[in-house]
């Protein structure tokens, strides 16, 4: 970071501190973690919880059972190999 840079930040925190409060302004100078790491550290978070929810409730089974008849129905598989894998997981 050169020199000129340093001294214009800081002229404008000390400017802003009249506007807004400086709390926020030194929490976004110092903001270390670019926004797209922190949507994929959600979306990782989201994708685990999501698959402890369906497994605590057994909602994933219910969505291979309707995939299971969506197949079915449009004889994607003959009808026979998906039912007996999931009797076989039972």
């Amino acid at each position: 970071m050169s020199i000129e840079y340093a001294e214009a930040k800081k002229r404008s925190v000390k400017g802003a501190v009249e506007i807004v409060e400086i709390e926020d302004i030194k929490r976004i100078a110092e903001e270390k973690e670019l926004m797209a790491e922190r949507v994929e550290k959600l979306t990782e978070e989201w994708d685990l919880q999501k698959l402890s929810f369906n497994g605590k409730t057994k909602l994933d089974r219910l969505d291979r059972t309707q995939k299971l008849l969506k197949d079915v129905e449009n004889d994607e598989d003959g009808g026979f190999d998906e039912p007996y894998r999931l009797l076989s997981e039972s």
